[in-house]
């Protein structure tokens, strides 16, 4: 099954959050999901509601067996029914590679892997990249981003792999502030085959339903973001489901 991987241009831009959405929107499609955290700050899993961060995960215990199914024991549930493979205790020791095993599972499984690894790309790309279909980089429209996101694109232009489609996300934008509005159109500019035609509008509701572990789009189902996230998930089932749909690749 497909994997899509979350990936973050800077820190703070809602990078955990859209992919623990998405993940259960697609679930709620129909399309079974897991959500795999790379991030040490566990951000996936607190935003999927578990109310403390896992101190087992892929990075804290990994199996003894090289083989796919050797990681079922350490898949938890979160609070809406979505599976997830957490990073485990930030206290672990940082990994940069992935293990053979969890590599066989993202190879060989039957559900929608969506893999958040915030702003560690760089790090797993020689091991993620190969194996991705869709390549979503959050970032925010705001000038310093616009060079952040020019910095990580042309380093990842580096990597050798097989095409992925790539899609840019602009996050917590807020339609009120002329500043981001400019710099937004600057990047649809300057990326214009990329950009998602979707933003993420920043709202309290996320927020809001988050603290209380539920996902916006059932919390708060009216609310500018839920419609926001509906959005961006179906568009990327769209792009799973167009096999030619690698016309902006890295």
């Amino acid at each position: 099954m497909p994997l899509i991987v979350f990936a973050s241009s800077a820190g703070g831009v809602g990078c955990s959050a859209t992919a623990a959405h998405c993940a259960h929107l697609f679930q709620q499609m129909g399309r079974p999901s897991l959500a795999i955290d790379f991030c040490m700050n566990n951000g996936l899993a607190l935003a999927l509601g578990l109310a403390e961060i896992p101190e087992s995960g892929w990075t804290t215990s990994p199996p003894q067996r090289e083989d796919s199914d050797s990681w079922q024991s350490a898949v938890l549930q979160a609070p809406n029914g979505l599976h997830l493979l957490p990073h485990g205790a930030p206290h672990a020791m940082h990994t940069t590679t992935v293990p053979t095993s969890l590599y066989q599972l993202l190879s060989t499984s039957d559900h929608v892997c969506v893999v958040d690894v915030g702003q560690n790309l760089a790090t797993y790309a020689p091991d993620l990249l190969p194996l991705t279909d869709v390549l979503i980089v959050c970032t925010r429209a705001q000038a310093y981003a616009q060079q952040q996101l020019q910095h990580m694109l042309r380093e990842l232009s580096k990597c050798e792999s097989r095409p992925c489609t790539l899609r840019i996300l602009a996050n917590r934008y807020d339609v009120r502030r002329p500043s981001q509005k400019d710099a937004l159109s600057q990047m649809m500019r300057t990326w214009p085959d990329s950009f998602l035609i979707d933003t993420i509008h920043e709202d309290e509701h996320l927020a809001l339903s988050m603290a209380q572990g539920i996902p916006v789009h059932e919390c708060y189902p009216q609310a500018q973001v839920a419609h926001d996230l509906h959005g961006v998930s179906h568009h990327l089932m769209k792009l799973l489901d167009t096999p030619d749909s690698k016309e902006t690749c890295l």
